[in-house]
């Protein structure tokens, strides 16, 4: 069989004359079109999921626990883990800081105008803190799916709920000037209020992850029911205090979310 090529004349061949080539003319009609932007769209099968959380918040004690402390800040650092059934499991630890202290600790080193006595008889500068750890908590819970804006993952993002048990321990901590070596390192054990013991914590928020799986937000607010007992010898009260305690604290808590899916799962397709 005898194939036909187009014939080509003379100047479309060995250019206009003036050395230069004149490139093939197509019609345009019949070319694929570029497409005018090019968006990535990810698998939106259900799929399993780490997700690295980073956050803080704000919260108030209740119980025992607000008799000697006040409005506290909280840190958080977690991972959770979500399954393709979207069950939830995390590890969280939290720090907790406050500068509102109730309870008075030193005793007869105040004097009647609120001033501390040092080592050597003159002032010394004291400041108080409450100081509190939680780690680490383990919980667990479930993603709800709903309706979500086309901007985030449908698969990682909606409401959810957890629930999970740790160590709670809270104490005193004391910034002191150099008139009061007794209150700094191992000497203020006596006067740190130090108690710990089992928490339970409930946990309810939403969590959001962008369609890109780049990155993520989460807000939730969480209870912790803390079952503790002192941990000292009160100097002041020349006792130690075995009574069990109820400290409560109810927080509002948001952070930023880094999800890492399989690899499988991050393939770019487009639109």
């Amino acid at each position: 069989m005898t194939t036909m090529l187009p014939s080509l004349s003379w100047a479309q061949f060995y250019g206009n004359g003036q050395g230069t080539a004149q490139p093939p003319i197509y019609n345009k009609a019949r070319l694929p079109k570029a497409p005018s932007s090019i968006v990535p769209r990810l698998d939106q099968e259900p799929t399993n999921a780490t997700f690295i959380m980073v956050g803080g918040g704000i919260g108030l004690p209740g119980g025992d626990l607000a008799k000697r402390y006040g409005l506290h800040g909280e840190a958080n650092l977690g991972v959770m883990f979500k399954t393709k059934t979207n069950w939830l499991y995390a590890l969280e630890l939290g720090y907790m800081f406050g500068e509102d202290v109730k309870e008075s600790t030193l005793g007869s080193l105040v004097t009647q105008d609120g001033a501390v006595i040092g080592n050597v008889g003159r002032y010394a500068v004291v400041s108080v803190q409450q100081r509190a750890i939680k780690l680490p908590i383990l919980k667990v819970g479930k993603l709800f799916k709903t309706a979500t804006p086309s901007w985030m993952d449908q698969q990682s993002s909606g409401p959810f709920v957890m629930v999970g048990a740790g160590f709670f321990q809270h104490q005193m901590a004391f910034n002191v000037t150099s008139e009061l070596q007794f209150l700094q390192g191992t000497g203020s054990r006596g006067y740190d209020r130090m108690c710990n013991g089992l928490a339970l914590v409930q946990q309810a928020g939403y969590m959001m992850t962008h369609r890109s799986r780049w990155y993520g937000a989460y807000i939730a607010v969480e209870t912790m029911q803390g079952f503790t007992k002192s941990q000292r010898f009160d100097y002041d009260l020349r006792s130690v205090n075995d009574q069990s305690r109820l400290d409560l604290t109810f927080n509002l808590k948001l952070g930023l979310i880094l999800p890492i899916f399989p690899a499988s799962d991050n393939e770019l397709l487009f639109d």
